[in-house]
């Protein structure tokens, strides 16, 4: 399986540069024969978006845009971070997705389930969570989807009522993805090689985190995105 991880420089508020860098990754994650691609949360708007998700002409200009992405993903499969209009009838207008781009089609999307709203977080301001699936079956393999926060739920047990990673025990997982948007402090690094070395464990499958870098709003954003093993 061979996996390009797209840690990008990405602007808040600046989708087409966005998209440009997302599609010249494409190109570059094809020529070196990738099977998947996998972007930062929100790569498309950048992190965090804040108030212009509460724009539907910005969200608008986000779908243009995945449907020229569509069009580059022939031959490859992209997992791109992406707000997008929830369908339901009650709570927020948007989710915080992971987008599934395979082949020149939109095969589905992930939402993420645990939105953080603390500390220099305020996602149920703008998202409604998920409560959806987040295993896929691409190319005969079982990709389990997760959105930064998601994997954190044991480590921050007493804001949510449940933990996404638990609905995952007893599967079959060829391969978990965390598209992370999370900002740096001191030891962050070494805090999410943690989890991601407890999830492997647990799941008894690779764990890979692709987060975003560069600064954006005053927070800065390290990377230091990972692949781990089943071990750990």
């Amino acid at each position: 399986m061979e996996i390009y991880v797209a840690q990008l420089n990405l602007t808040v508020g600046a989708i087409r540069s966005n998209s440009e860098k997302i599609a010249q990754a494409i190109e570059r994650a094809k020529k070196l024969g990738a099977e998947f691609i996998v972007t930062s949360e929100c790569a498309l708007t950048g992190y965090p978006p804040q108030d212009l998700l509460l724009l539907p002409s910005f969200i608008e200009e986000a779908e243009k845009e995945v449907d020229r992405l569509v069009a580059l993903t022939k031959g490859i499969t992209l997992f791109l971070g992406c707000p997008r209009f929830s369908s339901l009838k009650y709570g927020k207008t948007l989710f915080n997705s992971c987008l599934v781009l395979s082949d020149g089609a939109l095969l589905g999307a992930y939402d993420k389930q645990l939105l953080p709203t603390y500390d220099v977080f305020d996602e149920r301001r703008y998202f409604e969570p998920g409560h959806g699936s987040s295993l896929f079956t691409i190319g005969g393999r079982q990709i389990a989807l997760t959105i930064c926060e998601d994997i954190w739920g044991e480590e921050m047990d007493s804001l949510y009522p449940e933990d996404p990673i638990s609905k995952l025990e007893g599967k079959r997982i060829d391969l978990l993805i965390n598209l992370s948007a999370s900002p740096y402090h001191l030891q962050k690094v070494k805090t999410r090689m943690g989890i991601g070395a407890r999830l492997a464990k647990k799941l008894k499958a690779p764990v890979l985190l692709c987060n975003q870098v560069g600064g954006n709003d005053g927070l800065l954003f390290d990377g230091a995105s990972f692949l781990m093993d089943r071990q750990g």
